[in-house]
């Protein structure tokens, strides 16, 4: 069914249960608790995250971005789907994709990893408890914090869009398939796990690669421009 007129969706603690509707919210606030169901819940402004759950094998939509100040757990096929603009800030920021969560930047979204160094590496985690969980970008993906590192521990692979690192290191454990994908900026891309593809289509224009684990395999026709290669 539909169900609309959510207005400003606060989640604190507890569980709200959409169950299969598809269901619109003005905005979502969530600091602990757990948003569940099967459905689709679009969030047409803006959203907010600093801790608590998502599961249910439903999506929520993100059509005016969202902020994730320290923690958000993706769980049970769960897809979270960017569609503005994610801003990554604080420390040791962790986002969790449990049993085949993902998710997804879309064409024109940037998420935005604006991350600060502090105790540990101050960065975001992508961690995975899976083998199916990853992140799908067809948008931008950038670090711009000062962070001194930041890891994506689950499957990573871009779409016709781009990977654009300007501070710090940016560390891909586990592999991907990039089609059409842009790799930039003045940091530094590590490759440290998996089994990765550039196709023909996909560029390296790259300040510094690191190849540290894994296999990448660039295929002909693709453009590789490091200015520095580890």
């Amino acid at each position: 069914g539909t169900v609309t007129g959510l207005g400003a969706v606060n989640i604190s603690s507890g569980q709200l249960n959409l169950e299969s509707a598809t269901t619109t919210a003005t905005s979502l606030t969530q600091s602990g608790g757990t948003l569940t169901g099967s459905g689709t819940l679009t969030v047409t402004g803006a959203a907010s995250f600093s801790g608590g759950t998502e599961n249910g094998g439903g999506t929520t939509i993100l059509q005016g971005g969202m902020t994730l100040a320290s923690s958000l757990t993706l769980d049970g096929a769960r897809v979270l789907q960017l569609e503005g603009t994610g801003t990554i800030d604080g420390t040791n920021v962790t986002l969790a994709l449990d049993n085949n969560s993902t998710v997804v930047i879309e064409a024109g979204a940037i998420f935005n990893d604006a991350t600060v160094s502090g105790g540990g590496f101050g960065g975001i985690t992508f961690n995975g408890t899976g083998s199916t969980e990853a992140v799908t970008n067809e948008g931008t993906f950038e670090k711009t914090g000062s962070s001194s590192f930041s890891t994506v521990n689950v499957a990573f692979s871009t779409t016709d869009g781009v990977v654009n690192n300007e501070s710090g290191l940016l560390k891909f454990t586990a592999g991907g398939t990039d089609v059409g994908a842009t790799y930039e900026g003045a940091g530094t891309t590590e490759f440290s796990g998996g089994t990765r593809t550039l196709d023909a289509t996909s560029r390296v224009n790259e300040a510094n690669l690191d190849f540290n684990g894994g296999t990448v395999t660039l295929l002909s026709g693709s453009t590789y421009n490091a200015a520095s290669t580890t």
